[in-house]
């Protein structure tokens, strides 16, 4: 029987296998396949043979939303990580996949860090915040997010921090305001 690459995730692996398996078992069932080997024709006799089985297509159609739901999952859970070290306003986080570089991180505290330096199972970040609210061993989730600014033209006349929270004494800016990212180009 045919298995998909070691390369490819859990999730997509089990999935792809569940499918090929199904597909497979109803091709076998209704479809005379020896002659087509090696011809093109293996794909067509299963497709027809499959699109005679009614059942064969719900049960197919199942094993893709099982399948879909088990990579969501996996991709949520494989998205935290754990800070190793904590100081100086700089944290490593392990074992949290996928990160960019320029990329938010953030903590259940609220505080959010930018992931800088990759490395194949750390990430080095600065946070952007209170640097004494993290620890060892708080967990870091990806947020998806570049690094970004609020702008527009309630700002005028405010003193905002580097997280573009008012610190002046004159409550909240309440005007529309846009995000820009802060390594793209002027507008």
């Amino acid at each position: 029987m045919y298995k998909y690459p070691l390369a490819a995730p859990r999730g997509i692996r089990s999935f792809m296998e569940a499918l090929l398996d199904a597909t497979l078992s109803y091709a076998h069932a209704g479809a005379n396949i020896g002659a087509g080997i090696g011809s093109g024709e293996i794909g067509s006799s299963a497709m027809e043979a499959i699109s005679r089985q009614p059942e064969a297509t719900a049960k197919i159609q199942t094993a893709m939303l099982i399948g879909c739901a088990l990579i969501e999952v996996e991709s949520e859970l494989e998205e935290t990580g754990s800070v190793i070290q904590s100081g100086d306003g700089v944290v490593r986080i392990h074992d949290v996949n996928n990160v960019q570089a320029g990329e938010l991180l953030s903590f259940s505290n609220g505080c959010q860090c930018l992931a800088l330096n990759l490395e194949e199972n750390r990430v080095g970040a600065v946070i952007l915040g209170n640097a004494n609210a993290i620890r060892e061993g708080d967990i870091a989730t990806r947020t998806k997010r570049r690094a970004s600014i609020q702008v527009g033209d309630g700002l005028i006349g405010h003193v905002i921090n580097a997280l573009g929270e008012p610190i002046d004494g004159k409550g909240p800016i309440t005007e529309e305001r846009f995000e820009m990212p802060l390594d793209g180009n002027s507008p």
